[in-house]
């Protein structure tokens, strides 16, 4: 998700639960666009 409150380089993750959330907290990654 890059919606309207994603500000720069930043991408939302989805997770089936709060503590994997937590569990993998803030990172830097390369994300790679598939078409």
């Amino acid at each position: 998700d890059v919606g309207g409150a994603i500000k720069g380089n930043r991408i939302d993750l989805a997770f089936d639960s709060h503590g994997q959330a937590m569990d993998f907290g803030v990172q830097r990654v390369t994300v790679y666009i598939l078409d």
